[in-house]
């Protein structure tokens, strides 16, 4: 019996085990310039007027069921990324940006799934 406890406490702390932090970088860098993106006129404004090929001073902001998809499917994968980053792992820089977008990203799901404006 004793053996069994083991066996589960190493199966449930193993499969709790978060990835080491090194992409969170790459993660936060991805949400700022795509999250601008999203609105091509905020993001001219912020001083962004290229990303991925695309020329955002001659785009407006796009409200159509496929774009809200879009953006959904985005923030809804970078909270799981940031879920299954070791946020202990970070300075304390980050683990505050950490917290920044990954707050951002619940604000941005609430206003596309409820509060629907």
């Amino acid at each position: 019996m004793r053996s069994l406890s083991i066996v589960v406490f190493l199966f449930l702390t193993g499969c709790s085990r978060k990835e080491p932090a090194t992409d969170f970088p790459k993660i936060a860098d991805e949400f700022v310039y795509r999250s601008l993106a999203f609105s091509p006129i905020n993001a001219t404004a912020q001083g962004l007027h290229t990303f991925e090929k695309r020329n955002l001073d001659s785009e407006l902001d796009d409200y159509n069921g496929a774009a809200i998809q879009a953006q959904r499917q985005f923030y809804s994968g970078i909270h799981k990324k940031l879920v299954a980053l070791d946020r202990d792992g970070l300075s304390d820089e980050d683990k505050a940006d950490f917290d920044i977008i990954d707050t951002q990203c619940g604000l941005a799901l609430f206003d596309i799934d409820i509060a629907r404006t």
